[in-house]
């Protein structure tokens, strides 16, 4: 009995281990100066999709993980995509507002993609709810009542998001739940997702409106399946495995 869990726990093991290898040669296979010689967003998206392992999808935007762990990769994935990409530029490059939303450490001029810093999403759970009184000084429920009061505060937390709110229209549903702030590296408290003003909704979310998809699903799963059948094309030839390099490749993030 022993044994077998034993020869068990080896396989699992070593799935784990191939799975890590996948990544990392996935990894490897992406090269910042080729992504950025790329001008159709189309054909952007379809690049991170062979070379990059995805996080998750939203409506717009896909994330994918950068070979640093610091940083991530959302990538349009429709029209209203590039939309949110620009609003999440607007707000960032706002001295304003810059403080209180992810960082932003590169972007494409045209909105296809944008290069953001890895944040870990809050819950509802009670350590985040104390972390959040901690930094903000108001409890979560009492600060989202202050939030959208008319009332004068110093709070640079409150006035922060409230700059965003009447400088993009950002919708409430961006702001009004917990998981779409979260907690930085540095241990800082910032709203992650601040695309989705009124501005995008009335363009790319109105009645009878369909934004354009950049892939249609059948091309990007295509494209998946290309990145994962290069790199068994590799094995297969017995080339070398490539030793892990820094993601940026001489990006100026």
């Amino acid at each position: 009995m022993i044994g077998l869990l034993i020869v068990v726990m080896k396989q699992t093991l070593l799935n784990e281990i191939e799975k890590l290898k996948v990544l990392l040669e996935l990894k490897t296979s992406f090269k910042w100066n080729e992504f950025k010689k790329i001008k159709s967003h189309k054909e952007q998206y379809r690049y991170a999709l062979q070379h990059l392992p995805g996080l998750g999808q939203g409506s717009s935007r896909r994330t994918f993980q950068l070979g640093n762990s610091s940083k991530v990769l959302k990538v349009a994935v429709n029209t209203a995509g590039l939309a949110q990409n620009k609003a999440e530029v607007d707000v960032y490059t706002n001295p304003v507002t810059k403080r209180v939303v992810t960082k932003i450490f590169d972007f494409e001029p045209n909105y296809g993609w944008l290069v953001a810093e890895v944040v870990r999403p809050m819950d509802y759970s009670d350590s985040d709810e104390a972390w959040f009184y901690k930094k903000v000084g108001l409890p979560w429920e009492t600060y989202i009542r202050f939030l959208h009061a008319n009332k004068e505060t110093s709070n640079p937390f409150v006035l922060g998001i409230r700059s965003i709110m009447k400088a993009t229209g950002l919708l409430a549903g961006d702001i009004n739940v917990m998981y779409h702030y979260g907690k930085t590296a540095d241990d800082r408290i910032v709203l992650l997702d601040y695309g989705y003003t009124e501005e995008v909704k009335d363009k790319h979310y109105g009645p009878g409106i369909r934004s354009q998809p950049l892939l249609t699903g059948v091309e990007a799963q295509n494209a998946r399946k290309e990145g994962q059948y290069n790199l068994q094309r590799k094995k297969e030839a017995g080339v070398q495995k490539p030793v892990l390099e820094p993601v940026d490749d001489g990006a100026p993030l």
